[in-house]
């Protein structure tokens, strides 16, 4: 009879630990599945809200106002969203002072309301005020955008029997809440006749950068096939010279990659991003002497936005018609695509535009909506760390 209780308690043992260790293990499992979620969420671009039209009304009649090549911007800043739109004569050669114009117009929407709609500021006087009209040969007029500014860069070419032969002047502009722009003249290089007639050719190029925090510019000096390459911030002070040959920092066009990260300046196609190293002033090379690349994005980048670990991308894929967000992250001469999401848009996107604040990734579509020009928001969250 006591053997029989014995073993009896024995069994009772047995029954209570196997369910306490099949319990434990199903505790482990969720807790691991938990976590793994965790992960997953922080590397995931979560569309947090979307808004059909900023400021609840069009920007526009007519989508038709809007050409693809228009040099419009979106951005976000301090709960405003801001429409820059530049009216100039851009992408040709001005020879006639009397086609000499630059004009602004700002739209700032606050609470989804147009507080400011299509406000004009004429700069004209203010950006070409500086030159002896009648010893230019010709004007050269682009726009770049790196949010929340754009910069105006301005090529003066002089008459042969003039003291300067080019001239090359970047100007700042900043906008506030009640749709003023202000101007601020960052930099200006002179190039005297008497130096530039001793070299058999001679040309300068611009190609402005991304930085985390600023924007920087790359100037380009070529004298006779030679180049030389400079970096500035955006005060106009030089940072460093980048000493490499047989590179170009503008090939791509605006769709290229060109930001600096710390030391690393990436430049480039997004599919064969190349690395300068300003520590070892020189290039960076795979182990068998070939030219390190990265590849940020196979498909057409229409913008993108540097931040301290990486940059994050908006690009158009031919294939399927979609436009993606994307976020690579940049560490030790590596790239790690960590994230991507198609915008959830039905309509046609005529252009698109990206910022970043504090949390957020702000992404602008211009559509046609309702049969008007509209802007659309969609805010997704960050993860970068």
């Amino acid at each position: 009879m006591r053997s029989l209780i014995l073993l009896l308690f024995i069994s009772i043992i047995f029954i209570v630990s196997g369910c306490g260790k099949e319990k434990a293990e199903g505790i482990s499992e969720d807790e691991s599945q938990t976590e793994q979620s965790s992960v997953e969420n922080q590397n995931s671009l979560e569309l947090k809200e979307k808004n059909n039209q900023v400021g609840s009304e069009a920007i526009a009649q007519d989508i038709s106002d809007f050409d693809y090549q228009d040099d419009i911007s979106v951005f976000e800043k301090e709960g405003y969203t801001y429409v820059i739109e530049p009216d100039y004569e851009g992408n040709k050669a001005i020879r006639d002072p009397s086609d000499l114009s630059f004009k602004v117009k700002v739209s700032v929407s606050k609470n989804n309301k147009w507080i400011v709609k299509n406000k004009i500021t004429d700069l004209t006087k203010e950006l070409f005020k500086s030159n002896d009209l009648k010893d230019v040969y010709e004007w050269y007029v682009n726009v770049d955008y790196k949010n929340p500014f754009a910069f105006v860069s301005i090529d003066t070419s002089f008459n042969t029997n003039s003291e300067s032969n080019q001239m090359h002047d970047i100007y700042k502009l900043s906008f506030t809440k009640d749709g003023n722009a202000h101007y601020k003249r960052i930099f200006r290089d002179n190039y005297p006749t008497a130096h530039v007639s001793e070299v058999d050719s001679f040309s300068t190029s611009y190609t402005f950068v991304q930085g985390e925090k600023d924007t920087n510019f790359i100037q380009t000096i070529s004298i006779d096939g030679e180049d030389k390459h400079k970096l500035f911030n955006q005060k106009g002070k030089e940072l460093f010279t980048i000493n490499v040959d047989n590179v170009s920092f503008n090939r791509g066009g605006w769709q290229s990659i060109c930001m600096l990260n710390k030391d690393m300046l990436y430049f480039g196609d997004p599919s064969e991003v190349e690395i300068y190293n300003n520590k070892t002033k020189d290039l960076v090379w795979n182990s068998d002497g070939s030219k390190k690349t990265l590849d940020i994005s196979e498909d057409f980048v229409e913008t993108s936005s540097s931040v301290k670990n990486g940059i994050y991308t908006l690009s158009h894929i031919n294939s399927t018609g979609d436009t993606v967000l994307e976020f690579t992250q940049l560490q030790k001469e590596q790239a790690t695509k960590m994230a991507s999401v198609v915008i959830p848009s039905d309509l046609k996107i005529k252009k698109i535009f990206m910022s970043l604040d504090k949390k957020n990734v702000n992404v602008f579509t211009l559509v046609e909506y309702k049969g008007k020009a509209a802007i659309q928001k969609y805010v997704f969250s960050r993860i970068d760390k």
